[in-house]
């Protein structure tokens, strides 16, 4: 978990997915290389599709934004249906008292929403 401003955890956001995208076209890249490279890739695709599922933004729907009296979920600015599934199916785990914590005006964690 990080805390900062809007500014630098955006500026932060976009460069890891930046990085992400740069590295997976890369990878895709390297596995269309020729007929062998071509196998490799067929072989290893399920462990790297659960790899790239673990950090799909859809998978998780948004952040929670801390500090607020109610549940407030940030969904990415160009979230699909499922994404936008996912960020209100995490707000109403929120509301009813999932386990996410609040955070008074002085910093520590309050009670549970």
């Amino acid at each position: 978990m990080a805390v900062c401003d809007g500014f630098i955890g955006n500026a932060i956001l976009k460069t890891v997915e930046g990085a992400a995208q740069f590295f997976s076209a890369g990878i895709k890249e390297a596995f269309m290389k020729n007929t062998l490279t071509k196998l490799g890739g067929i072989l290893a695709k399920s462990g790297i599709t659960d790899f790239k599922r673990r950090f799909d933004y859809t998978e998780f729907g948004g952040v929670p934004i801390i500090g607020a009296a109610k549940p407030v979920i940030k969904a990415h600015g160009s979230s699909n249906a499922r994404s936008v599934t996912s960020a209100i199916r995490q707000a109403m785990m929120a509301a009813a008292g999932s386990g996410m914590l609040s955070i008074d005006s002085e910093g520590s964690p309050g009670k549970d929403f």
